[in-house]
């Protein structure tokens, strides 16, 4: 019978990157943060979000007592805990919606890079198409985009800024080094 080694999507490139602190930019990779996609039933948008303690605003992220939720379309939102995956965040916010609304497991779906320093608004708008001017964005803001030609969620996640980047695991090593690359300019340094 084959064995099969369980692997992080970014094993490979931390081997191969140093691991510091310090530049004007920092990335740190989120790890073992617990992510469910919520899909309210049929007319039951307004149901969801009582039970969840949310709002569906697009572009705002709404925190709730444990999660932070991103609207991704009516209905449709991504949580995020701070509890590692293994708490049963997914089954915990099953019960609460009752028959509201569906969940679907994103854990191992999606890698989180956390993007943070003096000049990440600057390395941001390298990749990103979006507005990421203060007066345009804060804390909260929330979207879905392309960067380094991959679908990306972006979350800011305070007025610093530091952005949270949610990146499909098949696409997070060439995020990752795109990320390095066009950072090196700027001073980046890589964490996890």
């Amino acid at each position: 019978m084959a064995e099969f080694a369980n692997t992080y999507p970014l094993d490979t490139f931390f081997d191969r990157v140093t691991s510091n602190a310090g530049g004007d930019v920092s990335v740190k990779v989120l790890q073992d943060h617990a992510i469910i996609q919520v899909v309210a039933a049929k007319d039951k948008n307004s149901a969801v979000e009582r039970a969840l303690k949310i709002k569906e605003i697009p572009g705002q992220a709404t925190q709730g007592k444990d999660y932070t939720a991103i609207p991704l379309s009516p209905g449709q939102w991504m949580l995020i805990s701070a509890s590692p995956v293994s708490d049963g965040f997914g089954d915990s916010i099953q019960t609460k919606l009752k028959k509201n609304g569906y969940v679907s497991e994103q854990s191992d779906a999606r890698v989180i890079f956390r993007l943070s320093g003096n000049r990440v608004r600057e390395m941001m708008q390298k990749g990103c198409r979006l507005d990421l001017d203060p007066s345009v964005t804060s804390k909260g803001w929330c979207a879905q985009t392309q960067m380094a030609q991959a679908g990306v969620i972006i979350h800011q996640v305070d007025d610093e800024p530091a952005y949270d980047i949610l990146v499909y695991s098949g696409f997070a090593q060439h995020f990752a080094e795109w990320l390095e690359h066009t950072g090196a300019q700027l001073g980046i340094s890589f964490t996890r």
